[in-house]
């Protein structure tokens, strides 16, 4: 019998795939943060990781409407990067210019959280379920199977429906959990399903 696994990745942080999908922001954005600097990250054997914290940092750098210089950018990063519990309410940039925290930094954040908890705690996978595809924990429920019923226009409350003993935070974590990872193996051929379907 296999044990049982949890996800790759180091508890409590996230990749930088999911630090795109839980802020919003592409991949190659991201990464270019990091590169510039604008994030904080620990560099681990399985790649790079970082805090929560990154979300609402994404985040604010979405919301933006001026280009700030690498300093001030730092200081933004610095602002919310700080110790403590919760977001500050805002973070002075220079002296005629401050970042306000708005509700939807706020949300972000507290998303990022959320996510994290759920993730560590309800998926896993196993060589003896699914090949070792990620699932709910206790289940046979691929995070794949469920973020694909989402993009097909399921609603979470139908998933929900579906799968009562299964919390909404699990259902949640698996659908972004799917979109940060996708899949390993040969892309989809459209072509061929389509002249199949001819």
């Amino acid at each position: 019998m296999a044990t049982r696994s949890s996800l790759p990745g180091v508890k409590g942080r996230l990749t930088t795939r999911e630090v795109a999908v839980l802020s919003g922001a592409s991949v190659p954005t991201v990464k270019k943060a990091l590169q510039q600097q604008k994030l904080k990250a620990r560099k681990l054997k399985s790649g790079l990781v970082m805090e929560p914290r990154a979300v609402p940092t994404m985040a604010a750098f979405r919301g933006l409407d001026v280009r700030l210089s690498q300093v001030a950018q730092r200081r933004v990063r610095d602002g919310l990067f700080a110790k403590g519990g919760d977001l500050p309410a805002q973070v002075e940039i220079s002296d005629t210019l401050v970042l306000r925290v708005t509700e939807e930094i706020r949300a972000s954040y507290q998303r990022a959280i959320d996510y994290v908890d759920a993730r560590d705690r309800f998926l896993e996978y196993r060589a003896d379920i699914l090949g070792g595809t990620p699932v709910i924990t206790g289940t046979r429920l691929s995070v794949y199977v469920l973020a694909a019923r989402v993009d097909g226009g399921d609603s979470f409350a139908d998933i929900e429906a579906d799968y009562p003993d299964v919390s909404s935070a699990a259902i949640r974590a698996a659908v972004d959990y799917a979109r940060a990872h996708p899949p390993v193996g040969r892309p989809r051929k459209p072509w061929r399903e389509a002249s199949s379907a001819a």
